[in-house]
């Protein structure tokens, strides 16, 4: 059996995965934020001022659900929509002053979370974890599946 099979890689990485969200899910509720809003500003922290379409594509959300996180932002202050000056039909999602301060906010907690989980790694165990996950995303990303 080939080493990947036993146990499962796929499940460790769901296993791994389930737990960060259980243990980011805790830290972030601790300032009132939900993980569709924490996605959400994830995505507006790396780039503001973004469609809902696009939004949608990078957070792999329905139209629909990212139009309600944004909702739920816009409801607690931390973001807006603004209509595109060059195309009225899109709405761009630009973060608040509250937006913008979350960050700084949480990343103190986010990266509690990432010390901990990595305290038993060196930084070339890291990097070279990092250049196999990529490895894994590329084949994912081009390969063909059909037995």
């Amino acid at each position: 059996m080939p080493a990947w099979q036993d146990p499962s890689l796929a499940h460790c990485f769901r296993e791994i995965t389930r737990l960060f969200r259980r243990v980011f899910h805790d830290h972030i509720q601790r300032f009132g934020i939900t993980d569709g809003e924490w996605a959400c500003l994830r995505s507006l922290w790396d780039e503001d001022g973004i469609s809902q379409t696009v939004l949608s594509e990078r957070l792999d959300m329905t139209p629909a659900a990212v139009a309600l996180w944004v909702t739920v932002l816009e409801r607690d202050g931390f973001a807006k929509r603004v209509r595109d000056r060059t195309d009225r039909r899109k709405l761009l999602i630009y973060l608040t002053p509250k937006g913008r301060a979350t960050q700084a906010k949480l990343q103190p907690a986010i990266r509690s979370i990432h010390e901990k989980a990595f305290a038993s790694f060196s930084d070339e165990e890291i990097l070279t974890l990092r250049a196999m996950f990529a490895r894994i995303e590329e084949a994912l990303k081009t390969g063909d599946y059909d037995p």
